[in-house]
């Protein structure tokens, strides 16, 4: 099967809470029916985290951000007319995002303590401190995988030269390094996830080929990476590119 299948987790697509705070990072929440896995356990003084690369969200690109919403829906609806994708649950994920939930991701979800958030932050802003701001090429669909195989994700790739983000996301990967967190994954595609599923099964259900055939594959997106933001529990810092 013609099947791309990358690990990959998102902070702002793993935000459900667990009541208990004794259950594991594995337990279930519903919502809907549907049960969504939980990737940390709620612990007092564990900030979940997340860096990323934002694509639209500042008011002033607001019609920007619609058209871009416009284009996941059009994704979205051509995926669940393929046959068989009605067995798996397929949500976009501005349907469960206060914020502009559309990023290229710099990093796996992590933790911090309390007493790590402004030392992180620092650190963070010097390794990026001669980082560039740069342009970015959207176009093709494929599915990924979080590592733990819990979900699948429909995503548009980022098809232009990725050495600046893999320069940022090298620096990234420096700090992350320093304060012993996980790197990010090796051999990094950048992506734009626009839905997910609780299943890690989109994948063996939907091929590549007719994912390329879609109307929807062939749209390109244009836009300029200008800040990398962190996301920390409630907070986020911005680090504005050069």
């Amino acid at each position: 099967m013609d099947l791309i299948a990358t690990f990959y987790d998102s902070a702002s697509e793993d935000e459900y809470q667990c009541d208990d705070e004794s259950k594991s990072a594995c337990c279930g929440v519903k919502d809907e029916g549907i049960i969504w896995i939980r990737r940390f356990p709620h612990v007092v003084g564990h900030w979940p985290s997340h860096i990323y690369i934002s694509l639209v969200e500042n008011e002033s690109k607001q019609s920007q951000k619609k058209e871009f919403n416009v284009l996941a829906d059009e994704i979205i609806d051509g995926v669940r007319l393929i046959p068989d994708v009605t067995q798996v649950h397929l949500v976009a994920l501005k349907t469960n995002a206060e914020e502009n939930p559309y990023h290229l991701s710099l990093s796996r979800p992590f933790v911090l303590t309390y007493g790590m958030i402004e030392k992180f932050v620092q650190e963070l802003r010097l390794c990026l401190k001669w980082r560039r701001r740069f342009l970015y090429t959207l176009q093709g669909l494929s599915i990924f995988i979080n590592e733990d195989a819990t979900r699948s994700f429909l995503a548009i790739n980022m098809i232009n030269d990725t050495t600046p983000f893999l320069h940022i996301l090298r620096c990234v990967n420096s700090c992350m390094t320093r304060f012993q967190l996980p790197a990010y994954y090796e051999n990094p595609r950048p992506h734009v996830s626009v839905a997910s599923s609780p299943h890690g099964t989109l994948g063996s259900i939907v091929t590549q080929s007719q994912l390329d055939r879609l109307p929807s594959a062939a749209v390109e997106w244009h836009g300029i990476a200008t800040h990398v933001a962190v996301a920390i529990g409630n907070k986020r810092f911005d680090i504005i590119l050069k």
